[in-house]
């Protein structure tokens, strides 16, 4: 069985998250790491199974989502944020993010959710 293919899109100043997020994922599928901007490209380009958003901007983050699911066939979206109320996390749902995960400021990631998550969106 090949690795699945996931996307980091990292925003703003979260390139050190982005690339933890790369290091948890790695041991799940060929893992990339690409900014907001280069990410319409990116996908037309290449498939992804899973796609990861990590940008602190809700509306940039919004915008992003809403524009890669226009675009993406069958890939996933995982959303995670460091400040998000039930509000935002509903209007990121509703966008069409497959999981949201609060990763709060000053604190590690929570790598194991995130993990959890994407494999359990890998299976089915």
């Amino acid at each position: 069985m090949s690795k699945k293919k996931i996307l980091v899109v990292s925003g703003g100043r979260r390139a050190a998250s982005a690339r933890t997020l790369k290091g948890a994922l790695t041991s799940i599928g060929r893992t990339r790491v690409i900014s907001g901007t280069r990410a319409a490209g990116e996908l037309r380009r290449h498939a992804y199974d899973i796609v990861v958003i990590d940008d602190g901007a809700m509306k940039r983050t919004l915008s992003l989502l809403a524009d890669l699911k226009r675009r993406l066939r069958r890939a996933a979206v995982v959303v995670v944020k460091d400040d998000v109320s039930w509000q935002d996390a509903r209007a990121l749902f509703l966008a069409g993010a497959a999981d949201v995960i609060f990763d709060p400021p000053a604190t590690k990631v929570r790598l194991d959710e995130l993990g959890s998550s994407v494999r359990v969106l890998l299976q089915g």
